[in-house]
């Protein structure tokens, strides 16, 4: 009986060491920089040249699910939830950005910070506005050129000027259902009355 105790907690020291050891020596050598196709990338060998930029970053706008697991903290979820970000308000402007995506909070974006991009996308909506939208005559179109306005916003706005009159302000959006600070602080540069 005690001999049968004493192999199971060797054995159980022995793969718990193994385990350690492991771990420490993958962590140590997975900050080794890689060279794929001419890119040096912390990130997998897995990254194309149309995902990474010149200096072997990740470019976020072009990465496909499959690349944006590599980094850390990433896993399948977040990397959905990025693509589906991307796909939905268009591509990324800044870095920061991905603060807005779901399950990526300062800690997360602090460790991939270093590891992305969004230089160099040539996937920038034609349709972006160049000039300041009057939310007080524009299309529902027009509307949906800002970011994080859809159809749906758009036709709140429109509903709300309708039934209440032109904006006196553009803090006035702050009164549409679905349109909170963090809404109109992205649109704000973007808008006029």
């Amino acid at each position: 009986m005690k001999k049968s105790i004493i192999y199971i907690l060797v054995g159980l020291t022995i793969a718990f060491s193994s385990f350690v050891v492991g771990y420490y020596v993958g962590r140590n050598t997975a900050d080794a920089p890689i060279t794929v196709e001419g890119f040096v990338t912390t990130a997998p060998a897995t990254t194309s040249p149309d995902s990474a930029s010149a200096e072997g970053r990740l470019n976020i706008n072009t990465a496909t699910a499959e690349q944006l697991q590599a980094l850390p903290g990433i896993g399948p979820v977040t990397a959905e939830n990025i693509v589906s970000f991307r796909e939905q308000y268009g591509p990324f402007l800044s870095v920061e950005e991905l603060l807005d995506v779901d399950n990526i909070g300062p800690k997360t974006l602090a460790d991939i910070i270093d590891l992305i991009t969004v230089d160099g996308s040539s996937e920038l909506p034609a349709d972006l506005p160049t000039d300041k939208v009057n939310i007080n005559t524009a299309t529902a179109e027009q509307l949906q050129t800002l970011k994080y306005i859809g159809q749906a916003k758009a036709d709140a706005i429109i509903a709300y000027r309708t039934k209440h009159g032109p904006f006196l302000s553009i803090e006035d959006l702050l009164k549409v259902d679905g349109i909170g600070e963090k809404t109109l602080n992205e649109i704000r540069d973007f808008i006029t009355v």
